[in-house]
């Protein structure tokens, strides 16, 4: 597994996702794991152990992103877990302050 970041043109943050290969498989078939609320790019992984042996066997390749911008500060932004910093919403914010990060 490798993880890499970028910056990201819709987030303008730097954001991380993490890639499994399997060793064995020169074209494997890749599936995205999009985390839920709070998700980040490995918690997939800390939460299925069995998921790299299955993904070898079966010739899988996993691509996990990190669902939500990290170390924004807007006012009340971290009291409450259901937004603010790693509470992934899946969506477009079109008014500020969030527009410009989400």
């Amino acid at each position: 597994m490798k993880v890499f970041e970028h910056d990201s043109y819709a987030t303008q943050t730097p954001m991380k996702f993490s890639v499994f290969l399997p060793s064995k498989e020169p074209r494997p078939v890749a599936i995205y794991y999009l985390a839920g609320l709070m998700g980040d790019h490995l918690r997939f992984f800390e939460k299925t152990s069995s998921a790299l042996e299955t993904a070898s066997r079966l010739g899988l390749a996993f691509v996990t992103p990190d669902n939500s911008p990290r170390d924004l500060t807007f006012p009340e932004f971290n009291q409450k877990y259901s937004y603010g910093n790693a509470a992934g919403m899946y969506i477009n914010a079109t008014l500020p302050p969030f527009a410009a990060n989400f």
